[in-house]
């Protein structure tokens, strides 16, 4: 599912490791350089930056959003799995709808407990 978002465009990746500080000076935990990260980071719309949080929270849901003619937003979410009779049953969503990002995230949530990890 592609919700008007190009997922093959490129993109730096984050180095992996928790940030010592907040001093965009500052050493990731093998060494790295963090104030690249960091301004790259703060470069990004708001929207990608929700976009990215909600993507790496959900790796098992298709996250996106539209905007309409009016410059409103629609966040939306898909599995990417075949979904079970139990977690239908359940009351799992195959697609689920949001007007914003923090909505989108308590439900997915909750999606995510009723369900379990999924196997693959």
């Amino acid at each position: 599912m592609n919700y008007g978002i190009d997922q093959n465009s490129s993109r730096r990746d984050l180095p992996h490791g928790p940030m010592s500080n907040t001093d965009p000076n500052s050493r990731g935990a093998k060494g790295e350089d963090w104030s690249d990260v960091i301004g790259a980071w703060t470069r990004l719309d708001v929207r990608d930056r929700q976009l990215a949080v909600l993507r790496n929270t959900f790796p098992y849901w298709a996250v996106g959003y539209e905007l309409d003619s009016a410059g409103h937003c629609t966040w939306k979410a898909a599995t990417t799995w075949p979904l079970t009779l139990e977690m239908v049953t359940a009351g799992v969503l195959r697609e689920l709808q949001r007007s914003d990002p923090i909505t989108l995230m308590a439900d997915l949530t909750s999606q995510t407990e009723m369900m379990g990890e999924p196997s693959t």
